[in-house]
């Protein structure tokens, strides 16, 4: 099977809504809520990573309006109080194995490349954890096979289903994964210095696609 580890970044959409709205209740719903929050922003032409989804794969993110709109947010205090008060990006990175996907979780980020790599790297045969957000995923290993389960505030039972990765796989997977990164970061480069912030911009990017 296919392995894939796709960065995304979060489009919350009540941060980006001026006004108010009643959450739905369906996914089909929750796809027009979304698209409805953002447009409010001026937002539009968006592609989620899932219908129903807020993750939009950043391999997609280049239109300058969303992007300013998500470094407005990400940004709003950076200004004031300097590098200290930015933060990683919202989201992280989406494990898809054949049909099986991992979705980053509450308060994921894109920093959270680390964890990746570090589970690519165990070889302990007890499930470990992976800081995705929370709820977090487990990870063990079996020689270059690395098995994973679905987000969990508790660690796996014996009967937890899994999946299977090889850790070569894996670690192509998050190579590609550091590509996009920083060519996702390119792509925030020129609208980072419009902000004229004060700030190194370098060290803004740094911090913003997990690099700091």
């Amino acid at each position: 099977m296919s392995v894939s580890l796709i960065p995304v970044v979060e489009f919350e959409p009540a941060r980006f809504a001026t006004m108010e709205r009643t959450p739905p209740t369906s996914g089909e719903e929750w796809a027009r809520y979304w698209q409805a929050a953002l447009q409010d922003a001026g937002i539009v032409g968006l592609t989620p990573y899932a219908p129903g989804s807020w993750f939009v794969p950043v391999e997609s993110l280049a239109d300058p309006l969303a992007i300013r709109g998500l470094l407005d947010l990400a940004l709003v205090d950076a200004r004031e109080l300097g590098v200290d008060a930015i933060g990683p990006l919202n989201g992280g990175y989406v494990l898809e194995v054949g049909r099986f996907a991992v979705e980053p979780q509450c308060c994921g980020d894109l920093a959270n490349l680390e964890e990746w790599r570090i589970a690519a790297s165990i070889e302990s045969r007890d499930w470990q954890p992976v800081w995705i957000g929370h709820p977090q995923t487990y990870v063990r290993a079996e020689a270059d096979t690395l098995s994973f389960v679905e987000p969990s505030d508790e660690p796996p039972r014996p009967d937890t289903p899994t999946v299977s990765v090889g850790r070569d796989s894996l670690h192509a997977a998050i190579r590609l994964a550091e590509e996009l990164i920083e060519a996702f970061a390119m792509r925030l480069r020129p609208e980072v210095d419009a902000l004229a912030l004060g700030l190194s911009t370098g060290d803004v990017l740094d911090v913003l696609v997990g690099r700091a």
